[in-house]
């Protein structure tokens, strides 16, 4: 849905990073113009020299230690971190560096009325695809939070009475 979003407010295409390749396919289904996998020790770096030094914003939807280091390690300088994720942990990072790198990171878990209004605007317009949603009897509760911890899931999952 990120992507989509992006896609559709900025008129570009936005780049994808996550540990997932299915996930990354869809990113790449939903307008991102370039995907790259965390689990490999080059793709930062890749992603640095690919953008001419890094990105000018990154939206973390994970929210872990893992998937904010890479997110600051890819925000060039005068960037942004958004925050969405809740996964948890914590971050670390020398205070001088903020200021050195003009760094900003923001936290976000939800928008204002406006904002919501205008997703709603483009949902209705139809410039946003559902999110993929699969239904799984409540009975695979243990089984799906497991599937979240591994990052199995791709969209939403919706626990219906057995």
């Amino acid at each position: 849905m990120g992507i989509r979003f992006a896609r559709a407010l900025t008129g570009k295409g936005p780049i994808a990073a996550d540990i997932d390749d299915g996930r990354l396919a869809a990113a790449q289904n939903a307008g991102a113009v370039a995907t790259y996998n965390t689990r490999d020790e080059t793709a930062a770096n890749r992603l640095m020299v690919e953008t001419g030094g890094g990105v000018f914003a990154a939206v973390d939807f994970v929210g872990s230690e893992k998937s904010f280091a890479f997110a600051n390690g890819i925000v060039r300088k005068g960037g942004k971190i958004i925050v969405v994720g809740l996964f948890g942990g914590s971050m670390s990072m020398p205070l001088p560096m903020f200021p050195l790198r003009a760094l900003s990171i923001a936290g976000s878990f939800v928008g204002s009325l406006a904002e919501a209004a205008e997703m709603m605007r483009l949902v209705r317009g139809g410039m946003i695809d559902p999110i993929p949603l699969e239904k799984r009897p409540l009975s695979r509760a243990g089984t799906t939070l497991d599937d979240l911890r591994a990052g199995r899931v791709t969209g939403r999952v919706v626990l219906t009475p057995d």
